[in-house]
């Protein structure tokens, strides 16, 4: 599309010759013609597709990845395509060609004609299959703005993404130096292996940093990469991938980027963390019935991530917090991916019939039923309680100490009676003689 100032030029008609149908004319004419320049104005047929914000850390290298698209008349135009990007600074222009100036300050272009005041700005896109993107170099406080773009398709013709209600135009921002990103595995399974990344990107291409994870792993793999946006600009990185088993729960990895330009190491850190099926806790008395006269209590304790809901099954009837009887009391709580839960009920279970208690838990991963007790006056999980062997050994202990005790009465008995005996013979032998 034309520019305005250089596409419409409308003669005003002599005053002498006007009458009413020429003044019509000539108002329908100049109505028309700022009806179409203001259309040409708008560009609707033009698209940029960049990003509005871009934040860049002090020294480094970025790159603003942009694509464009044009009217097919307008490339259809003879001449060469040239592309511009320009800082919106104020009171500053630039020379395009002669007699033409534009506002702003052009960083970067593909016209090798074109006289630039800054070298540390690249045009790294190719125009002719509609990329604009440039990159910047050692980025510095005075780089930080609003960039807009120019399209030019030989004489006359050219699009100004300058209306930042039309189209959009990347505003660069300065930060300081930042933490590396960490990227954690989508989803992190127990036993299938995991790979955490660090990345740190937009490095210039000199200024290789130094990137090592620490991570206290029995078994793990480091793997380093780079990639490239531009001739100006790289990414690097570095993965650790292991099996995650349950002692590697909750440990921290942390990842260190040493810059030796900068003479600076940054860190971060992060925590494992993954899903797992559902497994019994193994500590003593987790899982288990307790019998006492007047009620009987079990203990059902389950860690899994994420945490599994815990449900009962007494004879094969479903106990849990909205199924259950009167009597029963249910009451569950959840420390770290630990489920503990507890099913009691009172009354006597002396004479009571033979019941099959078990506790079941379940996440996306998987399932698991324990068998808490087999029988209502029987635990399978070492509760104390009275059994035929318990029986047999207090029949052997109390015919033991029935044999001790009666060995010792016989004694003292013996011992009664000899002593009466030896008594009865002193007293004989001192009667006098008459």
């Amino acid at each position: 599309m034309m520019e305005a100032e250089n596409s419409w030029q409308v003669a005003n008609p002599s005053s002498k010759t006007k009458g009413l149908a020429s003044s019509l004319a000539t108002v329908a004419t100049l109505i028309l013609a700022l009806l179409c320049k203001g259309a040409l104005a708008q560009h609707f047929d033009f698209s940029i597709r960049v990003a509005e914000t871009i934040t860049v850390q002090k020294g480094f290298c970025a790159y603003v990845a942009c694509r464009f698209t044009t009217p097919r008349w307008f490339m259809e135009k003879s001449g060469p395509l040239y592309v511009f990007w320009l800082k919106d600074a104020d009171k500053s222009h630039s020379w395009i060609w002669p007699g033409y100036w534009i506002p702003g300050k052009i960083v970067c272009t593909n016209n090798e004609n074109q006289n630039l005041t800054t070298t540390h700005f690249k045009l790294t896109g190719d125009p002719k299959t509609g990329d604009c993107s440039f990159s910047i170099k050692n980025m510095g406080p005075e780089d930080v703005g609003w960039y807009y773009l120019r399209i030019e398709k030989g004489e006359g013709f050219s699009f100004l993404s300058f209306h930042k209600r039309i189209h959009a135009q990347p505003q660069i921002f300065l930060t300081d130096l930042t933490k590396p990103k960490i990227v954690k595995p989508s989803e992190a399974v127990w036993r299938k292996p995991a790979t955490f990344r660090c990345i740190v990107p937009e490095m210039c291409p000199e200024n290789i940093p130094q990137i090592n994870w620490n991570a206290n792993l029995k078994n793990h793999v480091k793997h380093f990469w780079q990639t490239t946006a531009s001739d100006w600009s790289k990414t690097y990185g570095a993965d650790i991938t292991f099996t995650p088993s349950l002692d590697d729960e909750g440990k921290v990895l942390t990842c260190s980027v040493r810059y030796h330009n900068l003479k600076k190491t940054v860190h971060q850190s992060t925590r494992v963390a993954f899903g797992y099926r559902p497994e019994a806790t193994t500590t003593m008395g987790s899982t288990t019935c307790q019998y006492e006269k007047k009620g009987h209590l079990c203990f059902c304790s389950i860690h899994s991530w994420p945490p599994s809901k815990i449900e009962w099954h007494v004879d094969g009837k479903l106990v849990n917090e909205t199924v259950r009887s009167e009597a029963m009391k249910l009451f569950s709580w959840v420390e770290g991916n630990t489920v503990t839960s507890t099913l009691s009920w009172p009354g006597d279970l002396d004479g009571q019939k033979k019941s099959l208690i078990t506790c079941s838990g379940a996440n996306k991963y998987g399932a698991v039923t324990i068998k808490v007790s087999s029988e209502l006056n029987e635990t399978s999980t070492g509760a104390v309680t009275k059994s035929p062997q318990n029986d047999k050994m207090e029949l052997s202990s109390g015919i033991i100490s029935g044999i001790v005790f009666g060995v010792i009465a016989a004694l003292a008995i013996s011992g009664g009676i000899l002593y009466s005996f030896l008594s009865f013979r002193r007293r004989v032998t001192n009667v006098p003689v008459i």
